[in-house]
């Protein structure tokens, strides 16, 4: 069950696009439940859902700032070091899987990156993303 939806403001970079859509759920279960059922279908479009349109609609989490940019990095990393499965859970949390039947690896910052590659054999790691190193002044 929907708590509230409201629409987002016009993009300004393509105001043709069209507007995207913050649905809240009362529960995380009615949330998580949607977010299945739209897995399991692969694919939705309005007039699925009532609406005269027949556009495909795309159901995403909403992420914090942090979580969308080190996504974007999972998601450098898994294709340049042949990461078969990256996923992010309905909770933010940030896995990656080499392959099928192996152990996921929790990714909770760009640290955890830095350890994979470290652990890859130098001529298989082809990981350059942008990482923040801090130094200690004394």
């Amino acid at each position: 069950m929907l708590d509230t939806a409201h629409r987002l403001s016009q993009n300004q970079n393509n105001p043709d696009a069209p507007r995207g859509i913050i649905a809240k759920f009362c529960r995380r279960t009615d949330m998580e439940e949607f977010r299945r059922r739209v897995r399991v279908k692969k694919s939705i479009n309005a007039a699925e859902l009532g609406y005269r349109s027949e556009n495909r609609i795309f159901v995403n989490l909403s992420l914090s700032r942090n979580t969308r940019q080190l996504w974007a990095e999972v998601r450098k990393f898994k294709d340049a070091n042949d990461y078969k499965y990256a996923w992010i859970t309905s909770a933010g949390k940030i896995f990656l899987q080499k392959e099928e039947g192996r152990a996921a690896v929790l990714i909770s910052d760009t640290m955890d990156l830095v350890q994979l590659n470290k652990k890859l054999q130098p001529q298989q790691s082809l990981y350059s993303g942008t990482l923040c190193i801090l130094k200690t002044l004394k």
